[in-house]
């Protein structure tokens, strides 16, 4: 039987609350519980920004206490594949037709939106206004739990 599925994205430019261990430790709370608690055993996760990042670093080591997780790396470009960033290893790559399809200026949004309607739940770090914050009012018109580990209330904007 197949668990549950967390999409995790946030904003390209994440932290401006400073310390990045504590959103590391913050981020692998919430997801060993999801994992433990809520059948959580695959991650969708962007391979754009600052939090995207850190989501894949984290499900990286989680997979070494809960190997029968996987981490899904959804591409908004396929031209990531071929960037010299370093990524974390990622379980499989997807490049949804729908996100090949749209013109580039809205790539992002796109993968973002195909991420949450493959989810079952939504982790994010959304701290302001912008395409992260779409793509939360997106999973909550559609009745999708969100854990945003951010300080911001955006559940008033919906």
């Amino acid at each position: 039987m197949m668990g549950k599925i967390c999409a995790l994205f946030g904003h390209r430019h994440a932290f401006n609350l400073g310390n990045m261990e504590e959103l590391k430790e913050r981020l692998t709370t919430v997801l060993t519980t999801l994992i433990e608690k809520e059948g959580v055993d695959t991650f969708l996760v962007g391979g754009y920004g600052d939090f995207d990042l850190l989501a894949g670093n984290v499900t990286h080591t989680l997979k070494e206490k809960y190997p029968a997780i996987n981490t899904w790396l959804v591409l908004a470009y396929g031209s990531e594949l071929l960037q010299s960033k370093p990524l974390p290893p990622f379980d499989v790559f997807d490049y949804p037709l729908s996100v090949e399809r749209c013109k580039r200026y809205y790539a992002i949004a796109a993968r973002n939106q195909h991420m949450v309607k493959q989810a079952d739940i939504i982790v994010c770090y959304v701290d302001t206004y912008g395409g992260a914050f779409k793509a939360v009012q997106f999973a909550l018109k559609r009745k999708k739990p969100v854990i945003n580990l951010a300080p911001f209330d955006f559940e008033k904007y919906v």
